[in-house]
């Protein structure tokens, strides 16, 4: 069952969802009468027999719906980044430069989403959260790391022996 405060439990719950598609889709094209059925019991009651019976038939129509499954894999592929990016920070151990490629990871996702909207409004959370630390830090971290050093930064990046010295001189004199 989905927790509204965790990102895992809602990912783990998705995704098995979405891994179920095709034998729920099975079970309502083969057996569809008898799931409607099954819902309904031994229901007397010509109002609650009739509401059991629509609640059946718009379940069994969402999980024939392909928009259904489609939205569903948008959203697991949307929240796995989130998760894991949770999880590594949960961590004792975690370091700056594991953060700073955390942020990210997450950001090029959305950058390349299909959804510009949603693109545009999630790049801007992370943006706000990534200006909120000390930047410069996470950045020499991610240089310092010996199997990293610059390999991360684009060529847009900007950076250069003059930027990183610049960059060096903040972050000690902080």
């Amino acid at each position: 069952m989905a927790n509204l405060t965790r990102w895992t439990t809602h990912f783990v719950a998705f995704s098995r969802l979405h891994d179920l598609k095709a034998p729920l889709r099975q079970a309502v094209i083969l057996s569809r009468d008898e799931i409607i059925s099954a819902q309904v019991g031994a229901e007397k009651n010509k109002k609650a027999l009739e509401k059991l019976t629509n609640d059946a038939i718009k379940k069994c129509d969402l999980i024939e719906s392909t928009e259904f499954w489609t939205t569903l894999k948008m959203i697991v592929d949307d929240i796995e980044p989130i998760c894991y990016g949770t999880n590594i920070n949960q961590s004792d151990d975690t370091r700056p430069d594991q953060v700073l490629l955390m942020f990210a990871g997450i950001y090029l996702h959305f950058d390349r989403h299909p959804n510009r909207a949603l693109a545009t409004k999630m790049k801007k959370r992370i943006e706000k959260q990534w200006n909120a630390l000390d930047q410069p830090m996470f950045v020499f971290a991610l240089i310092l790391n010996p199997y990293r050093r610059l390999d991360h930064f684009g060529d847009q990046a900007g950076a250069n022996v003059f930027t990183l010295n610049t960059l060096l001189t903040q972050v000690s004199c902080t």
